[in-house]
This record gives C-alpha cells, sequence and structure tokens, in this order.
C-alpha cells in the first residue's frame, strides 16, 4: 500500500508538520530537529475520495497560478487604483472562472 510522508519538525518547544523534508528543516532552524512520519495512503481505495483529491490538486493549481499575479495587483491597486482596476477586475474574474469549474455556485431558488 502506498505511503504519504509528513515531516514533524520541532524547535524550542513548538511542533509544526510540513509535506517537504527541505521546508521543515528551514522552520526548525539549527536549534530544532525533524523526523518523517509515514501514513498509509488510503484515498486512492475509494472512488469519491480519489474524486475529491483530483479536485483539491486542481485548486491547488489554480492558487500557484494566481496568487502571486493576484498578491502583485492588490499592491499596484493601493499604489493607483484608477489605472489598475480594469486589470485587477480581469484577474478576479479568471480566478473567479477557474474556482467555477471545479465548485460551481448552487442555484437557489432558480435565481442566479
Amino acid at each position: 500500500m502506498p505511503t504519504v510522508t509528513v515531516y514533524r519538525a520541532y524547535r524550542l518547544g513548538h511542533v509544526c508538520h510540513f509535506g517537504e523534508r527541505s521546508v521543515a528543516k528551514a522552520w526548525a532552524g539549527r536549534n530544532g530537529y525533524v523526523e518523517a512520519i509515514e501514513f498509509p495512503d488510503t484515498l486512492d481505495s475509494d472512488p469519491v475520495d480519489q474524486i475529491e483529491r483530483d479536485d483539491s490538486l486542481v485548486a491547488r493549481e489554480i492558487e500557484c497560478a494566481v496568487a502571486g499575479r493576484m498578491a502583485l495587483m492588490l499592491e499596484l491597486m493601493l499604489l493607483d487604483p484608477v489605472k489598475h482596476w480594469d486589470e485587477c477586475a480581469e484577474l478576479l474574474g479568471e480566478y473567479r472562472a477557474a474556482w467555477d469549474e471545479i465548485n460551481p455556485m448552487p442555484q437557489l431558488l432558480g435565481l442566479p
């Protein structure tokens, strides 16, 4: 059975979990340490769970594709809202459309 590895990092009495060892090591620093914990990957056995997992991967791709541009656009909006309004609205529309593909808004009482 496949496994999923999570890295538990300890630093100054605090504990945090990460999916990447390098990130866990960076968080722990010199005085901390990291241990690997393996869990059985049971999501592949249930088709419903696999669909949810696929949706979460698509959601992560959306976030990775848009998050950086969104942060930059919001900073530009703070500097000059009139100049960057249309570009920001276009990016928000693109973000909303991408989310609506994997998670459509429910129709309530036939209203949009």
